[in-house]
């Protein structure tokens, strides 16, 4: 009976230290920004990023972060520029 009663002795404190913390510091701990990227705001919503296929080794990713080719009057888009100039090379097209 003694390790039944401080069993539930211990969960109540700690069901009473939960909801005190909840209340009164959000029930998070501190938030740190990661490297290079600003604090979000809370009821901010993410932006959607637009994917684009790297023709030569077919990967996505965002478009923003992909190497851009003008090629035949159209943008085209890669993961690096290796493979721009593989497939440059493929198609026997300039840079």
């Amino acid at each position: 009976m003694g390790l039944i009663r401080i069993l539930l002795i211990a969960l109540s404190v700690w069901l009473l230290y939960r909801l005190i913390r909840h209340y009164l510091g959000g029930g998070q701990g501190p938030r740190r920004a990661k490297a290079g990227h600003a604090p979000r705001e809370p009821n901010a919503t993410p932006a959607i990023e637009e994917l684009v296929q790297d023709p030569q080794c077919q990967t996505y990713l965002p478009k923003n972060e992909a190497v851009r080719a003008r090629i035949d009057g159209r943008d085209v888009f890669f993961c690096c520029e290796k493979c721009r100039d593989q497939y440059l090379i493929a198609r026997g097209a300039k840079k």
